[in-house]
């Protein structure tokens, strides 16, 4: 008998990030980069699809991918290229991540508590959608575009988070919950905007530690829509009443420990079917 999994493995930021304001964002930010020796300065979600053969105890397919940028070095662009927060709108060149690395990745950062996963026990036609979606990203080559508010499902790449999101939409399990506890959509003022958004801004570290609120009514802003793997971890942490919690997300739900060393949130969804609409929305 096989079983089907779709698992999402969440990095914390060292120090977490709070993104209430822009000055509070650049603070923890600076606070990450700066005061942490570790690595993985920003918190991250890497994806799994797994095949298991329980009948003999052996995994028959197993991928486990992520986004990352290559090179991004967005502190730089702060410090001394004065881009300000146009950084949260770059477009930098992106990978997939391999699975040996992330592997002994997860390892370390278990033993730093910095590790978290979902598991979704999938249905056979859903674990197939998705491999279908994996290859045809990386066939398209979609992975070379790593951006926070790229849209991966339109072609556009993508950053971690809403890489692994896709994964969650193409599958039929994303829920109002999750997007209401993992998703930020913000204002920022265009007066905190350098770099690709207006190359004749130059915004400076101390004009965003001086921005207590993102855009007022009467300021021009652009609009930026994310997931915050912070806010993920912190989610899979919470105390949940997991009755409660499977009720309203349509799923069987069970708290656990990943080999003894971090939390895990299962949900046993392999009475979902595939959807049947588009996986791309281009």
């Amino acid at each position: 008998m096989m079983k089907y999994n779709l698992i999402f493995y969440v990095i914390a930021s060292p120090y977490g990030i709070d993104w209430s304001s822009p000055q509070k964002l650049s603070r923890d930010n600076i606070r990450n980069h700066l005061f942490s020796s570790k690595d993985r300065k920003i918190s991250h979600v890497s994806v799994e699809l797994s095949a298991l053969d329980t009948d003999g105890g052996k995994v028959f397919e197993r991928i486990l991918t992520g986004m990352a940028g290559i090179n991004m070095k967005s502190y730089k662009q702060v410090f001394f290229q004065q881009v300000g927060l146009g950084t949260l709108f770059c477009n930098y060149q992106g990978k997939l991540e391999n699975t040996e690395d992330l592997d002994l990745e997860f390892e370390q950062k278990a033993k730093e508590g910095r590790l978290s996963l979902m598991k979704f026990s999938i249905s056979e036609s859903v674990y197939q959608r998705l491999q279908q979606y994996l290859n045809e990203y990386r066939l398209r080559g979609y992975y070379k575009n790593y951006g926070l508010p790229n849209r991966p499902r339109y072609g556009e790449g993508g950053g971690c988070s809403a890489f692994a999101m896709s994964f969650l939409e193409i599958a039929g399990l994303m829920r109002d919950t999750f997007k209401k506890s993992w998703s930020y959509n913000l204002k920022v003022p265009l007066r905190l905007l350098g770099g690709p958004l207006s190359t004749d801004r130059k915004v400076s570290i101390w004009d965003i530690l001086g921005a207590k609120s993102w855009a007022q009514t009467d300021e021009d802003f652009r609009e930026i829509f994310f997931w915050h793997p912070d806010d993920i971890d912190s989610w899979i942490k919470k105390d949940h009443k997991l009755e409660s919690l499977s009720s309203e997300l349509g799923f069987q739900v069970k708290r656990g420990m990943w080999k003894g060393k971090c939390p895990i949130l299962e949900f046993k969804a392999e009475h979902c079917e595939a959807p049947k609409g588009p996986i791309w929305q281009i």
